[in-house]
């Protein structure tokens, strides 16, 4: 077992571990300073100014919010040229600044970039440092920037700052990491311009998701005035799996709504991993679920880029797109509003 998932499986109460418990609450603390120090120092910065549109896309809890499939409805509603910039999480990039292309390695560039390039006609671009990205970009005559998990990054002005909130799990348990989830306080949530509640797909009636929605609001209204919209996971199987035997594999944040989506297949045999990672011994994964009946195997999106080896089935991924379920009308106001920004840059 990593260390990583150990960690988390003492912040989910799956473990006890007094002295392990003691250490987390520690490092948190210390996270938690040093993040009030970043922001302090950039309260006092002015960001810098692009020549073009800038949406920020982000959070305040790690992973699994759905920051990908929402930045790809997002680049759908766009009519002009779009960059994306990403960190490329996990990527060991050759270079500072790197364009992503269809055939680029999910390893060296991220898995995320790599989807939002093959699902999106968007110019991605990963790097460190967004100055740099940005740069590169409009060099590309982008005119509308997306800045792919952008909340925390303070040195580029934002024009419109969206920020993601995890329907099951608004505070990461309410305490930084690595005690808990949270990358950032609360309280910051007064910058953002849309609060958007995600995987409200993991309540499967209409009424719990609205009644959930208007419970979050309560929360959410202590630190800003922003308008909220809700959205859940809608998602689609290959019709070469509907009537079969599969085996299931992935390696995301929270595979809970994965597991959730194929509750109504006949999965013979599981296979999960960390958020960004492959599962380990693939192959014979895919032996081990053929000896079971099983005649493909299915795995997230962002899973499927990552795959180079050829397995014992074939390999199919569940597609998933968002959908507003909760002040829909709002949502299609903020659309509008959007594109009329996009325009006057």
């Amino acid at each position: 077992m990593s260390v990583e998932r150990f960690v988390c499986d003492i912040i989910e109460k799956r473990k006890q571990n007094k002295v392990l418990l003691a250490l987390l609450y520690l490092f948190s603390f210390c996270v938690k300073s040093v993040l009030w120090i970043y922001h302090a120092f950039w309260d006092r910065k002015t960001p810098l100014r692009l020549p073009c549109f800038v949406v920020s896309v982000g959070n305040v809890v790690a992973g699994g919010t759905g920051k990908t499939p929402f930045v790809q409805l997002l680049v759908s509603m766009f009519s002009q040229k779009i960059g994306i910039l990403s960190r490329g999480y996990c990527a060991k990039r050759k270079k500072d600044v790197q364009e992503v292309y269809d055939t680029s390695l999910a390893s060296e560039v991220g898995d995320e970039p790599l989807l939002l390039k093959r699902t999106t006609d968007a110019c991605v671009i990963v790097g460190k440092d967004r100055r740099d990205s940005a740069r590169y970009a409009l060099e590309k005559q982008v005119k509308v920037l997306v800045l792919d998990d952008g909340f925390q990054v303070r040195y580029l002005h934002h024009d419109f700052s969206i920020v993601l909130i995890d329907s099951t799990d608004p505070w990461g348990k309410g305490f930084f990491l690595p005690r808990g989830y949270l990358r950032d306080f609360p309280k910051r949530l007064h910058r953002a311009n849309l609060i958007v509640i995600t995987r409200l797909e993991m309540y499967s009636e209409i009424l719990e998701q609205e009644h959930r929605c208007q419970e979050l609001e309560q929360e959410i209204r202590r630190y800003t005035a922003a308008p909220i919209v809700g959205f859940a996971a809608r998602y689609r199987l290959a019709k070469e799996c509907r009537a079969e035997k599969i085996g299931a594999f992935c390696g995301i944040a929270k595979p809970l709504s994965f597991q959730k989506a194929l509750s109504s297949c006949h999965v013979v045999a599981w296979n999960i991993a960390q958020d960004h990672r492959l599962p380990k011994d693939l192959k014979t994964f895919a032996v081990h679920a053929k000896k079971l009946g099983a005649t493909c195997l299915v795995c997230t999106e962002k899973d499927r880029v990552k795959l180079r080896e050829t397995l014992a089935l074939p390999v199919f991924s569940l597609h998933m797109e968002l959908v507003c379920v909760w002040r829909e009308n709002l949502w299609k106001e903020i659309v509008c509003s959007l594109h009329n920004r996009e325009n006057s840059k």
